[in-house]
């Protein structure tokens, strides 16, 4: 890609009428001759489009249209985010000037404005060219839902991070923005719900400068009871900046904002902390649980918290009560979610759409990833997870044995079991016992496990060095449990590797059919898959996917795989590893393992490429199997 000043140059050459010389361009950009010199020299390693000659610069243009024919000209590129930026907060442009501002030549920029479309669209939004004028036309809604994708963009993900205020909102002091909203709600007796401050301060910071900035939301079609919580907060958090800057929010921004909080918010002190949240729980409540629960028994699991249903179904409640304008956008908890927990991920999916059905409503990406925390939440107790087995073999001399058994249980609680051993340790009591290694305050050899030396007093790097010796049992545990699962539901007869398949569809109907030849499953089985496919993707990370059906009546739990070196057409992406499971109910919580493994497994492109490499199922195992 283009720096900005190579872009400049380019501009520059395409619209003269002749060659420009090295020195010409250097005043025209402020800059050395050398300078200069090193910017063309880089933009024809990137792309052979300027010439040069004893009278100067020139572009050769057939190579830039092939180019420009040839380039992916989306919403995110420079040029487009830019000149739809300037059009956001400064209105109606000229495209003569328009152009001339971001250095780039009328037709380029007409190119980069009819490639906005889809993410305009998306919005609600759309370009009006007029008399040599261009404007963005749409509801004030779906402008600030813009800004929002905007403010995202140019921050990596995170809207209210420092960055976002400096690089979109001249004038905007996010600290000041930040005080008044905490202060607010606490002055209510309330607090921002941890991991929801980013979304709810990005959205609150385009609010505020929108009506810094008179862009009012006209009259809202759904109203708000006055007395509720989140338009007294709304209404007292406008009084509150109005202090500092001159706003006069009209009803309907009040129940914007109002909306913005609902679900964001929760109350500090409970009147009786204690009490169970099934006491006067509302139809609407158990409506919710229904639902919840109607996913998990398809998956032989069940809801081991009531706080953390209740606590999901006042999120629906606020879902429902927020506008496509108001939902949220960014998509990083729903990435790192699928990065690192991918059965939450799949559970979040099914029970997003039962909602979107049961309530009529369309639920964004970035909203699925908070259900993910919910569901997250719902599913810890009764998700197994593997722990590493410590065996502790320390003096008993002034407590040093408990002192150090409770500093890390402090840290580990949830991720390991301490083992008290006799001194001198045995190895026939580590074999015994189901140690992974062993903590002590003496140097000990010729133990089947790994050993790490702590001193009596338990220091810092202590304990950094029990954290990495635990974080190499759980990937040891890890792997081999992976093999040990992988291995049980593989058969040759369904391993294929071959280029003949150049769509989803085609993969999806081969590998169905082949498990149906194999014995495993029924006629329908190709079309449940087709159906889950439907609802999401299951392409993970543009590398591997792993398509299966939406009921688990299969005979057996198998998995057929196959490897194509000229890739399988995956939603719009190239992938070269499909891997499709057929469930038999009794695996249920088996599949949720073998999910959960094989996404973690191949996440990495370098492991991917391993597999790549196979051309046969045992090949396959060892590089998956692979440390």
């Amino acid at each position: 890609m283009l720096n900005n000043r190579q872009t400049r140059i380019l501009a520059a050459l395409t619209d003269a009428k002749g060659p420009i010389t090295g020195g010409e361009l250097a005043v025209m950009l402020g800059v050395s001759l050398r300078t200069v010199q090193d910017d063309i020299a880089g933009i024809n390693r990137a792309h052979a489009l300027v010439r040069s000659s004893n009278r100067g610069y020139t572009v050769d243009r057939e190579a830039l249209e092939a180019l420009d024919d040839e380039r992916d000209l989306t919403p995110d590129s420079s040029i487009a985010h830019s000149a739809l930026q300037i059009l956001v907060f400064e209105g109606r442009q000229r495209i003569d000037d328009l152009s001339e501002e971001l250095y780039v030549s009328t037709p380029t920029l007409e190119r980069h404005l009819r490639a906005l479309a889809p993410m305009l669209s998306a919005c609600g939004l759309a370009l009006e060219r007029k008399g040599g004028w261009v404007s963005l036309e749409g509801s004030e809604g779906g402008k600030r839902q813009l800004i929002g994708n905007l403010v995202t963009r140019e921050t990596t993900g995170t809207p209210s991070s420092a960055n976002a205020t400096a690089t979109i909102f001249e004038s905007m002091d996010r600290e000041i923005v930040l005080s008044i909203v905490e202060s607010t709600v606490a002055s209510f007796g309330y607090r921002i719900r941890p991991g929801f401050e980013s979304n709810l301060m990005g959205s609150i910071t385009i609010a505020l400068y929108r009506m810094r900035t008179s862009s009012f939301m006209p009259d809202a079609a759904e109203s708000i009871d006055d007395g509720r919580i989140e338009y007294r907060i709304a209404k007292e958090l406008c009084r509150r900046y109005s202090v500092h800057f001159n706003i006069a929010p009209s009803r309907s921004d009040l129940v914007y904002l109002a909306h913005l909080f609902r679900g964001q918010i929760e109350q500090v002190e409970q009147d009786d902390a204690d009490a169970s949240p099934r006491i006067g729980m509302t139809e609407f409540v158990q409506e919710v649980e229904g639902i919840v629960n109607e996913v998990l028994e398809f998956f032989a699991l069940h809801v081991s918290s009531t706080q953390s249903v209740y606590n999901f179904a006042m999120h629906v409640d606020a879902l429902l009560y927020r506008t496509a304008d108001t939902q949220i956008q960014s998509v990083e908890v729903l990435e790192n979610v699928k990065r690192h927990m991918p059965f939450v991920y799949e559970i979040a999916l099914l029970v997003a759409k039962r909602i979107e059905e049961h309530f009529n409503i369309k639920i964004s990406d970035g909203e699925v990833g908070f259900i993910c925390i919910h569901m997250g939440m719902i599913l810890r107790s009764t998700m197994d997870e593997e722990r590493v087995g410590i065996g502790l073999a320390c003096q008993d001399y002034q407590g040093i044995s408990e002192r150090i058994t409770e500093n890390i249980l402090d840290r580990y609680s949830e991720a390991a079991t301490i083992y008290k051993l006799g001194m001198p340790v045995q190895a026939e009591d580590v074999v015994r016992l189901p140690i992974d290694m062993v903590v002590s305050t003496q140097r000990l050899h010729g133990l089947p496990v790994r050993t790490v030396e702590v001193s009596p007093f338990l220091s810092t790097s202590d304990l950094m060095n029990i954290e990495d010796a635990m974080s190499a049992c759980f990937r040891r545990k890890q792997g081999e449990r992976m093999c040990r699962l992988v291995r049980n539901h593989l058969d040759e007869q369904l391993f294929f590797k071959t280029d003949a398949f150049a769509t989803k569809h085609d993969a999806i109907t081969f590998l169905g059919s082949k498990l149906l030849e194999y014995g495993v499953v029924n006629e329908s089985f190709t079309d449940s898959v087709l159906q889950r496919e439907a609802i999401s993707s299951t392409c993970f990370f543009e590398l591997f996917a792993i398509p299966h059906g939406l009921e688990m009546d299969s005979k057996r739990t198998m998995m057929a795989i196959l490897l194509s070196d000229r890739g399988v057409i995956w939603d719009d992406v190239p992938i070269h590893i499909v891997l499709m499971i057929a469930v038999n109910r009794e695996d249920r919580k088996e599949f949720v393992e073998l999910y959960n493994a094989m996404v973690k497994s191949l996440c990495d492109s370098h492991q991917v490429a391993r597999v790549m490499r196979a051309t046969s199922l045992s090949e396959f195992m060892d590089a998956l199997c692979e440390p």
